[in-house]
């Protein structure tokens, strides 16, 4: 990774954390959007942009670590904040994450687009070294 980048990461990491903590004092519900695409960018970003599982460089999609059921047993805007944080997503392929839910429809799962991938890739002056 270039010292560019790695700057990049370190400020939006930065950012996203101050926005996750404001959205646990004030619960203001509009700070969703912003954090969940640091959440995204930073996750893909520090993936390389390839599955964390067997390194494919498409059909990439989102795994969260903290499950849906959560929300059920914690406060609304607890499980939001450790939802959305960056550390608590994976980057897999569609095929890895299909298998990580004893999924045998992996076609059911939402991949992320080649064309926000390329405008995350420009936004942090991604380079393949």
């Amino acid at each position: 990774m270039m010292m560019e980048t790695e700057e990049i990461i370190g400020k939006n990491i930065r950012i996203q954390k101050g926005l996750l903590q404001r959205l646990y004092q004030t619960e203001d519900l509009n700070l969703i959007i912003p954090i969940k695409r640091l959440e995204e960018e930073l996750a893909l970003v520090l993936a390389g942009f390839k599955c964390e599982k067997c390194c494919k460089e498409s059909e990439l999609t989102f795994h969260h670590m903290i499950m849906r059921i959560n929300k059920l047993f914690t406060n609304h805007i607890k499980y939001l904040c450790q939802r959305h944080f960056f550390g608590s997503i994976i980057v897999l392929c569609r095929d890895c994450h299909a298998s990580l839910h004893e999924n045998k429809h992996p076609e059911e799962m939402g991949v992320i687009s080649e064309k926000l991938i390329a405008k995350i890739k420009k936004r942090y002056k991604w380079r393949t070294e």
